[in-house]
């Protein structure tokens, strides 16, 4: 499944019924709804702080790593923190 953590996900458009391998994650309560084992985390690390919260959503990324399987990391503007986490949670970093 693909994640994505987007300040404004209205600007992407998809169909939500065709897709149920997209996830536009605004809300942490959504965690629990991913079975998936093979998921990817698509983020705009301009989102993240240097503390690691998560800029509009008021939660940490080190949640994400924890409750759910992440096997890769998509970033937009990679910055340190982003490299920090990937790296202590060894997850491979893609920066586009």
């Amino acid at each position: 499944m693909l994640i994505i953590i987007s300040r404004n996900s209205s600007n992407i458009a998809f169909n939500e019924n065709k897709n149920k391998e997209v996830l536009f994650l605004d809300k942490l309560c959504y965690l629990k709804n991913i079975k998936d084992k093979n998921n990817i985390l698509l983020i705009d690390s301009e989102l993240l702080n240097d503390n690691g919260i998560i800029k509009y959503y008021h939660y940490h990324i080190d949640e994400l790593f924890i409750s759910i399987n992440i096997n890769k990391v998509i970033s937009f503007n990679t910055n340190d923190k982003i490299k920090e986490v990937c790296n202590y949670h060894n997850k491979k970093l893609i920066s586009i």
